[in-house]
C-alpha cells in the first residue's frame, strides 16, 4: 500500500485491503468488478476505491468483533450475526414442528436460505451450488410421506415461481433497457416454489417485494441512492422461510391456503 492509503485506513482495515488486492492480482476479483461496473479501474484506483468502501463499511458499524486466534486477522461482525440468526431460526423451526422429520427438512431449508441470503447481501450473487440443490431437495421432499406438499403442487410451484420472476425480469429489461434483478433471484423463487407449492407464491412475492421496498427506503434515509442496486435474495429467503414455517405450523390466510 502507498503512504496515502496507510494514512486514510485504520490498522484493522489494512489486512482486508491487502486481501482484496491479492484477489485482484489473482484475477478473482474481476467478476465482482464487472457486476459493480468498475472493471476499468487500474490497481491504484482500485486500491483507493476499496479503501473508501472499507471506511464506509466501518462508518456503518461493520467493524470487526475480534481477531482470529490463528492468523490474527479481523473477524467481521457479520459472522456472529449469521450464527445468531441461524440459532434463532433453527430454534423457531423446532418449536413449531417438534422433533420430527419435518424439522430436519425445514432445518436444511433454513440453513441453505441463510447462506444464500448472506452471500447475496455481500456479493450480489445467488450461487447455483445453493439454489439448484435446494430446488431438487424440495421436489424430492414432496415425494416422501412426511411432506405436507403433494408432488404435483411442488412441480407446479417450482415452474411457476421461476417463470413469474423470469417474466418480470424480461419485462423490466424490455421497458427500461436495464436488468432489474439477477438470474439467481428467479432460480431461488423456483426453489421456494418447490418447497411451498404454487398456492403461496403470490404471498411470497408480495412479502419479498414489501421487504425489499422497506429496506430500500430505510437505506435512502441513510443517504444511499435509490439507483444503487439492492440484493433481492435476502428478502426472498426471509419471506420463503417465514411462509414455510408458518405453513408447517398450520397458519393460513387468504393468500396462503393451508395444506
Amino acid at each position: 500500500m502507498t503512504g496515502a492509503q496507510e494514512a486514510i485506513l485504520p490498522p484493522w482495515l489494512e489486512p482486508e485491503l491487502e486481501r482484496l488486492l491479492a484477489l485482484y492480482d489473482a484475477g478473482r476479483l474481476h467478476h465482482a468488478l464487472l457486476l459493480t461496473g468498475r472493471s476499468g479501474l487500474g490497481k491504484g484506483q482500485l486500491a483507493q476505491a476499496l479503501a473508501r468502501a472499507l471506511l464506509c463499511e466501518a462508518a456503518e458499524g461493520r467493524r470487526p468483533c475480534g481477531r482470529c486466534r490463528g492468523c490474527r486477522r479481523p473477524i467481521p461482525a457479520r459472522y456472529p450475526l449469521v450464527e445468531l440468526a441461524s440459532a434463532a431460526a433453527s430454534a423457531a423451526v423446532v418449536a413449531v414442528t417438534g422433533p420430527t422429520p419435518q424439522a430436519l427438512a425445514l432445518l436444511g431449508l433454513t440453513w441453505t436460505l441463510l447462506a444464500a441470503a448472506a452471500i447475496d447481501y455481500e456479493h450480489y450473487l445467488l450461487p447455483d451450488a445453493l439454489t439448484l440443490p435446494l430446488l431438487w431437495a424440495g421436489l424430492l421432499w414432496s415425494l416422501l410421506p412426511a411432506s405436507p406438499l403433494a408432488p404435483g403442487d411442488a412441480v407446479i410451484g417450482a415452474a411457476a415461481g421461476y417463470t413469474a420472476l423470469w417474466a418480470v425480469y424480461h419485462g423490466h429489461r424490455l421497458i427500461t433497457g436495464r436488468e432489474g434483478m439477477g438470474h439467481g433471484d428467479f432460480k431461488l423463487t423456483g426453489a421456494l416454489g418447490a418447497w411451498l407449492g404454487w398456492q403461496p407464491l403470490p404471498a411470497l412475492v408480495l412479502l419479498a417485494a414489501s421487504g425489499g421496498l422497506i429496506a430500500a427506503l430505510a437505506l435512502a434515509l441513510r443517504r444511499r441512492s435509490l439507483a444503487q442496486p439492492l440484493p433481492f435474495g435476502p428478502a426472498l429467503a426471509a419471506s420463503g422461510w417465514a411462509l414455510a414455517v408458518a405453513l408447517q405450523g398450520g397458519a393460513a390466510w387468504p393468500l396462503i391456503p393451508a395444506y
